[in-house]
């Protein structure tokens, strides 16, 4: 039986020319998907707001500029408000009520203090000193429709989800199917052609016949776990990424540290993956529970003064390590599921993983009870989803399952049959080829070897 893993060790090579190729054209898709991403943190920022006032008479004003008499009706019609800034206990305006004043009669200087209180009637002004214009001052989006922009951001993410469809159709149109998933249902002259054709980009000379053999896959219920792990992981974040606006200090800066770290954080994830003291599980149960406890620390963090950037910086690592579980989990999962079942699997891990994208801001809304309530949720989800890796089985150095009995054999202990043989459940019962049995004895080395070295 061939397996695609001999042919890319001893034939193609694993990562040659005409990977790196279908590697950059889905980095080229990947783009604009960052890009929207990061633009949320803007769009969706929250400004500061009050009710809108008419305008100004001359009669109110009398000599004083249009600018220094909309502030003196400001400042006599906006009640004031005390709330905490992360620091101090500040007085601001209040965002949705005004003094129950008539503006047509009114008469300067005029005391209001002691008028009832309403609700704002005639729409908002909003603070445009940082943003001209976002989504929530466009569609008034404050006070008793605040929680809408929750909602917007989640209606925003299902747009990405539906838009990653027409994405996988886009490059299934430009990039060659999997020779791997072509070998597994036995098409295997297609399978055949794409390799020689990865052969000749990749300047190796192909023996005259690769190999004659095909089989059957036997379906079976294969389930490796990971997908509420990604599920976990991706709600994470995309809530860390669209709160950056909250975390204090500049936003654009803020904004900025959290895109750069996602460049060392992919450079590191390809080290650490394939050390051999930790590999993908311990790997995994490292970041996530690294990533959870950062997001613990961090609301007690000062969020002004000179020491905000200890909270930015241990939150950023937070996200970094959060992120590196994230690239990982990716990989892990193509590692786990047979090539049957591998397309479906990995599709059913990242449907789960876009719906906890999907659902991150209304976690976010939980700030409005409690501001540290969200990144604690998300902390102790973290840490959770962490412990929970340790029993999945490591993958470092192995082939990967192509068959369903070798992916449900893929990590399984073995113990000694009848015969004093060792063999793994459903072993006698399912057929076994040279190669599988092969991949389980490796596979027992690898995991005794590992075992030894830590």
């Amino acid at each position: 039986m061939l397996h695609f893993d001999d042919v890319l060790i001893h034939l193609l090579g694993e990562f040659g020319t005409y990977q790196k190729r279908c590697s950059f054209l889905i980095f080229l898709a990947i783009i604009p998907l960052g890009m929207s991403m990061f633009s949320v943190v803007f769009i969706m920022a929250e400004t500061a707001s009050w009710c809108r006032l008419p305008e100004p008479s001359t009669e109110w004003c009398g000599n004083l500029s249009t600018s220094a008499c909309k502030e003196m009706v400001k400042n006599l019609t906006i009640p004031k408000e005390m709330v905490y800034d992360g620091c101090d206990v500040v007085e601001t305006y209040s965002q949705c009520y005004r003094y129950d004043v008539n503006y047509d009669n009114i008469s300067l200087p005029v005391d209001i203090n002691n008028s009832s209180k309403v609700k704002c009637d005639n729409g908002y002004d909003y603070d445009t000193s940082q943003y001209k214009s976002t989504v929530p001052q466009e569609f008034d989006l404050v006070c008793d429709k605040a929680s809408l922009v929750s909602v917007a951001m989640s209606l925003f993410l299902v747009g990405i989800l539906l838009g990653s469809v027409v994405i996988g159709i886009v490059i299934d149109r430009v990039l060659p199917e999997s020779p791997r998933w072509l070998i597994s249902v036995g098409k295997m002259e297609e399978a055949e052609k794409i390799i020689r054709n990865m052969g000749t980009v990749n300047g190796v000379e192909l023996p005259e016949k690769i190999s004659d053999q095909s089989w059957n896959p036997r379906k079976q219920d294969v389930d490796k776990g990971v997908t509420g792990r990604r599920f976990v992981n991706t709600l994470v974040y995309t809530g860390i990424s669209m709160n950056t606006s909250n975390l204090g200090g500049n936003d654009y800066i803020s904004a900025a540290i959290s895109a750069a770290v996602e460049i060392p954080a992919a450079v590191l994830t390809f080290f650490l993956v394939e050390l051999p003291r930790l590999g993908s599980r311990r790997s995994m149960v490292i970041m996530m529970t690294f990533g959870g406890c950062a997001c613990l620390v961090t609301p007690f963090m000062p969020t002004c003064g000179n020491v905000v950037w200890a909270g930015i910086l241990i939150l950023m690592l937070g996200k970094m390590s959060i992120l590196m579980a994230y690239n990982t989990i990716i990989v892990y999962a193509n590692e786990l599921y047979p090539t049957p079942l591998r397309s479906s699997g990995v599709g059913m891990c990242s449907m789960v993983g876009y719906i906890g994208g999907i659902l991150s801001p209304q976690f976010l809304e939980l700030q409005r009870v409690w501001a540290p309530l969200t990144l604690l949720i998300f902390g102790v989800l973290s840490v959770i989803a962490g412990i929970l890796i340790l029993p999945l089985p490591e993958t470092p150095g192995q082939k990967l399952p192509e068959t369903m009995m070798e992916g449900e054999n893929f990590g399984r202990k073995r113990k000694p049959n009848g015969n004093g043989d060792e063999q793994t459940k459903g072993e006698d019962q399912l057929e076994t080829s040279p190669s599988s049995v092969n991949l389980i004895v490796e596979h027992e080395k690898v995991l005794q070897g590992l075992d030894n070295a830590i």
